[in-house]
């Protein structure tokens, strides 16, 4: 795929970020649902967008399309779903990324270390970095995303 120019990202990242929240939570459903998981619920979803079993592995999809970064308590919440679903592998889609309190609690749960854990943002998506190459490692389906048709997402 080619890669989109920097404007392009900041239109289409911007768009997603400013859009409703019912409309963010159905682009998470949408998003899980084209990697091939099996999506959760609509509305209130039991902090899981998506969840594959694959190879006796569970693999969490949730994304969280905040115009903030997310924060301590969506730390809370994530490892809660993490360990209440019992995944394996845990991706989550974010906005704009993650503060450094976010990250300083989740690895402050030491019951966490086995879950291979891949915190990606928008940008990851779209620039294609690292985080995002390490993710589609455990998840080739990933690269998926980048075959959406984004401008069918105004």
């Amino acid at each position: 795929m080619r890669l989109l120019t920097f404007p392009q990202r900041r239109a289409i990242i911007k768009g997603l970020l400013s859009a409703s929240s019912p409309t963010k939570q159905e682009l998470g459903r949408r998003f899980a649902y084209f990697l091939g998981f099996t999506p959760g619920p609509r509305g209130p979803d039991d902090g899981i967008d998506g969840l594959i079993e694959e190879k006796g592995l569970k693999i969490h999809f949730q994304s969280k399309l905040s115009a903030k970064k997310l924060d301590v308590d969506e730390a809370k919440k994530y490892y809660s779903d993490i360990i209440v679903h019992r995944a394996n592998i845990s991706i989550m889609l974010a906005g704009m990324g993650y503060t450094k309190a976010f990250l300083e609690r989740l690895a402050a749960h030491s019951d966490i270390t086995p879950v291979k854990i891949h915190l990606l943002t928008l940008e990851d998506i779209f620039c294609e970095t690292e985080s995002y190459e390490k993710a589609r490692n455990d998840l080739p389906r990933l690269s998926q995303l980048q075959n959406l048709d984004w401008s069918s997402y105004q």
